[in-house]
């Protein structure tokens, strides 16, 4: 899963706390969790900690929408698509009742799927 350790005899682990998206790891006996500010992420399940209310029509434990390579969650609170062809963030949020990754103008992310499908 994202973030998760990997704890391996012949190799050190690093005495850095700040790992996986530079978040702090928190290592609370035999709970290992990572601080993102608004809720705290287990990297051994893959899923948040807590329910995320804002994101009912995403699966709201899911990290990134599984898919932590193509979109980030800087917080715990919002998942968030960068376009390489416009230069700007898009942010998955509710408009108008239909859900999707919105620009600050309220522009839908249409996207390259071009770029992942090779």
């Amino acid at each position: 899963p994202f973030g998760k350790r990997w704890d391996a005899a012949d190799l050190p682990i690093s005495g850095n706390r700040y790992l996986f998206n530079g978040k702090e790891w928190q290592a609370t006996g035999a709970v290992n969790l990572l601080d993102y500010g608004a809720r705290m992420y287990d990297p051994n399940l893959g899923r948040w900690f807590v329910q995320d209310p804002e994101y009912q029509s995403a699966n709201p434990y899911a990290f990134c929408y599984n898919n932590p390579v193509r979109f980030i969650d800087p917080d715990g609170k919002r998942i968030l698509v960068w376009s390489d062809d416009e230069k700007k963030w898009y942010e998955w949020r509710q408009y108008f009742g239909k859900w999707g990754f919105y620009d600050s103008h309220n522009n839908l992310y249409k996207g390259n799927e071009e770029k992942f499908q090779k």
